[in-house]
């Protein structure tokens, strides 16, 4: 809740900055110098990358939380399944492991509601953190389509900076497919990496129920 809130009061204080550009301008007096230009530029440049890397963070926040909906589906079956066996149970000794699969079931069955309530909530932070993103690329450019309009330079120093943009511009597209990349390989890691703090909370979980019961199910 708290990285939430602290998420909303960032978005706040950029969209009242957004508002203030809009209406005045940068806080420094024109003229700007391109050395000024050029830092705006490179602000912007920052800004894009984080929005870049925000994209990804939320594509990949989604498919986790639909892995864990599945998951809960499938313990929420296997939790019926467990329950109709022990409904149609005739001899006490089956009746008696079938309790302790249920009393599994119904753990692996609240383990997997508790993760996907984590990953609902990483994916809405991970949203507002797109959006947040958003919002200082949409102020940078702001800043340089109001820096230019008072742009002080000689003509050697133009052909200096047009150089350096087209430089800038071919070193963000290939961080932008550097990331693309990547991206496949950060998938995987995070899935295995949920799929082992997934057995992880079960072995706990189950280890927390009477010494035979717990011996039972590790038998199954």
């Amino acid at each position: 809740m708290k990285k939430k809130e602290t998420l909303e009061v960032e978005e706040s204080v950029l969209r009242k900055n957004i508002q203030v550009r809009q209406q005045t301008g940068v806080a420094q007096k024109p003229p700007y110098s391109l050395s000024f230009y050029d830092g705006i530029l490179n602000e912007l440049e920052a800004a894009e990358q984080q929005r870049i890397s925000a994209e990804l963070a939320v594509k990949l926040g989604r498919r986790s939380l639909e892995s864990a909906d599945m998951r809960l589906e499938n313990e929420r079956k296997e939790l019926r399944k467990t329950r109709d066996l022990l409904d149609a149970a005739d001899e006490k000794e089956n009746a008696r492991e079938l309790k302790w699969g249920l009393e599994k079931a119904e753990l692996k069955k609240e383990l997997a509601a508790a993760l996907i309530n984590f990953e609902k909530a990483n994916h809405d932070n991970l949203l507002r953190q797109l959006k947040l993103a958003e919002l200082r690329t949409d102020l940078s450019r702001l800043d340089i389509s109001w820096v230019r309009k008072y742009l002080y330079f000689a003509k050697n120093d133009l052909d200096k900076h047009l150089e350096a943009i087209e430089d800038q511009r071919k070193k963000l597209n290939n961080r932008i497919q550097k990331l693309v990349k990547e991206q496949k390989q950060a998938e995987n890691t995070l899935l295995a990496a949920q799929m082992l703090l997934y057995r992880e909370k079960s072995h706990m979980h189950l280890s927390r129920l009477p010494i035979g019961i717990y011996d039972n199910t590790k038998m199954n």
